[in-house]
């Protein structure tokens, strides 16, 4: 039997709100798939984060509107992911693979002084909505 397995990470339906789920001890996981659903309004939102990276912001504009985000994220043993969920009658579901990591995360990759170059952002129109809920 193959140690590698999908697994469903984090699930809700309901009003919004912040979810996580930490890579056991031992474990790998990589984030395959976010799906969210709006069922009513127009101000639904779904993010999930991986170590603290935002990777997926899907945002619902109609009611029964549905999205699907297919990335392939790593998260090492003891890193959070987290799911937020705007709106009135949002539901969300990560799912992905776990499987064993013999190394525990030893071999995640660090982050470097100055690696990380952040863009700047134009200013904001009177249209724009601005960022997160």
């Amino acid at each position: 039997m193959s140690s590698v397995y999908s697994e469903r990470l984090i699930s809700h339906e309901g009003l919004g709100n912040l979810f996580t789920w930490t890579v056991p001890s031992g474990k790998r996981a990589v984030v395959r798939a976010v799906d969210g659903v709006s069922f009513s309004g127009t101000d639904g939102a779904v993010d999930c984060r991986v170590a603290g990276v935002l990777i997926c912001a899907l945002r619902f504009q109609a009611p029964g509107e549905s999205r699907h985000w297919d990335t392939r994220a790593v998260a090492y043993a003891g890193e959070v992911v987290q799911l937020a969920t705007g709106g009135q009658d949002v539901a969300a579901t990560v799912s992905g693979y776990v499987f064993a990591d013999p190394t525990n995360g030893a071999d995640r990759p660090r982050a470097r002084r100055g690696a990380v170059v952040t863009p700047s952002r134009a200013p904001a129109s009177s249209g724009d909505q601005g960022e997160g809920e």
